[in-house]
């Protein structure tokens, strides 16, 4: 069920679009992977229950409207509760999609549909455990939630501003929360290509260096006894070190080092353009209006919170491990990023005829 309310002021110079939906969806399309004793490898099924609940307002304002110049806005705010209802069989859980490094993306009763699961650490307090050589203390082989791929909401700021035959209007786009797992960060610190890699630790000097020459790092965290940790960990040979390196999910660190907040402003759209004056096109009587316009899309990434790509960007089809993941690969790639390709900005000069 849907309701809504729709409110003008002031000759519709200020409206207001509200509305509350709720939904459940059942009988969801599945495919289980049995036993391949039964003689099959998959097999799809009806089952398991979804709900979506939100809310999505709209509001426009013409604060300025002259002869000459005009103002107007418009805010747009949702914000969507999803949670899994129930699953096919009655099972807990479900594997949307599994990616390396043991990371899956799961649907769980009661919860959010896409959770993200992966190996995490030991606390004590809130914060980090580490060893007594000061490596970091993973969780057990049980993987851990990490987080939810879904935004707590999505918002739009569009601006349009028009002096005599001269128009101008952008867009500004913003989505708070969720998350989102980066394969590329994970396997780029783990080869040591990224500068943080190879910056100055806490001493000034290359952490690269050995210990006799200054170099090192001290990972943040706290002993067993809830001190914090003060011993130095050599980083100078990778090689040496093995597995206990500080870099990658597969070596010291666990994947929640590469979990990130997916927040994100851009400025999503921007337009220029001009109406032709009449009297040029007083002689054309087929032509009303000519209108010369210069737009760009996806120009500015204003803020947001995960390094070196674009978190909205999810991972390439190409990327996914199984089937399931093949089946929903559009939903399966959002909170994954692997190969991620750099965000395009897209110009267009456009010219607009009106007979």
């Amino acid at each position: 069920y849907e309701l809504g309310l729709e409110l003008g002021f002031w000759n519709n110079r200020i409206n207001l679009d509200a509305t509350y939906y709720h939904s459940k969806l059942y009988d969801q399309i599945t495919p289980i992977t049995p036993s391949t004793a039964t003689g099959y490898s998959q097999f799809f099924v009806n089952g398991g229950a979804i709900q979506n609940k939100g809310v999505e307002l709209s509001l426009n304002v013409i604060p300025v409207r002259t002869d000459h110049f005009a103002y107007d806005f418009t805010l747009n705010w949702s914000k969507n509760n999803n949670k899994v209802l129930s699953l096919y069989g009655g099972q807990p859980s479900y594997t949307i999609a599994t990616y390396q490094n043991s990371i899956q993306l799961v649907a769980e009763e009661g919860q959010p549909y896409g959770i993200l699961r992966g190996s995490d650490y030991q606390y004590l307090d809130g914060k980090r455990l580490v060893d007594a050589n000061g490596n970091y203390l993973k969780s057990s082989n049980k993987l851990s939630d990490l987080g939810k791929v879904t935004p707590d909401w999505i918002g739009g700021w569009s601006n349009r501003f028009r002096y005599d035959n001269i128009i101008l209007s952008f867009l500004i786009d913003a989505s708070k929360g969720g998350n989102v797992y980066s394969l590329d960060i994970d396997n780029g610190q783990r080869s040591g290509v990224l500068a943080e890699t190879a910056a100055k630790n806490d001493l000034g000097n290359p952490l690269r260096n050995s210990i006799a020459n200054g170099g090192g790092v001290v990972l943040d965290g706290v002993t067993a006894d809830g001190k914090k940790n003060t011993t130095r960990i050599d980083v100078s040979d990778a090689y040496q070190i093995g597995s206990k390196i500080p870099y990658g999910s597969t070596r010291g660190l666990a994947a929640k080092s590469y979990v990130y907040d997916a927040s994100w402003i851009k400025l999503r759209e921007l337009s220029i353009g001009y109406d032709l004056p009449q009297k040029l096109l007083a002689r054309t009587k087929a032509i009303k209006n000519i209108n010369l316009s210069l737009s760009g899309r996806n120009l500015w990434i204003i803020h947001k919170n995960l390094p070196y790509s674009d978190p909205e960007q999810g991972a390439p089809s190409t990327t996914l491990t199984n089937t399931a993941a093949m089946v929903y690969n559009q939903n399966a790639s959002i909170g994954y990023q692997n190969g991620v390709y750099p965000t395009v900005r897209e110009w267009a000069f456009n010219i607009r005829l009106t007979l």
